[in-house]
């Protein structure tokens, strides 16, 4: 039904008169003063591209948050798109609330009806770290 494009982590989301889609402040890692930890802003935009004719339905989207195979954290939430095949919807999501308990390599994985349809690793660290080098 859909195909993802990408997946990516930034601040925010713009789009113009023109439909140009913006993105600020794309990052693929979290800088913390300690942790639990939590960053804001923080969105996940991601590419879904219609697969059939035409796509006209509510859909349930899943974002997870792991680390080591261990659920972190969950955004459940539904989408209703009218989509033609080869086009594409671009919709964000604000995940400012999802807690990283402790540093280290998470997976955020997207899920469309139960579908995993893309992955991305996000490191969180101590800003001790950035300081250091």
């Amino acid at each position: 039904m859909f195909t993802a494009e990408y997946l990516l982590f930034c601040a925010g989301k713009s789009v113009d008169e023109n439909g140009n889609l913006s993105l600020h402040g794309i990052f693929d890692r979290l800088y913390a003063e300690s942790f639990p930890a939590q960053h804001r802003p923080f969105k996940a935009v991601f590419k879904l591209t219609a697969k059939s004719p035409v796509i006209e339905k509510s859909i349930k989207l899943k974002i997870a948050l792991t680390l080591e195979d261990e659920e972190m954290a969950v955004f459940e939430g539904q989408l209703k798109v009218v989509i033609e095949q080869g086009n594409a919807v671009v919709p964000d999501v604000d995940l400012g609330q999802f807690v990283f308990p402790r540093a280290g390599n998470y997976t955020i994985a997207l899920f469309v009806d139960g579908k995993k349809m893309i992955e991305r690793a996000l490191l969180a660290t101590a800003i001790d770290t950035l300081r250091e080098k």
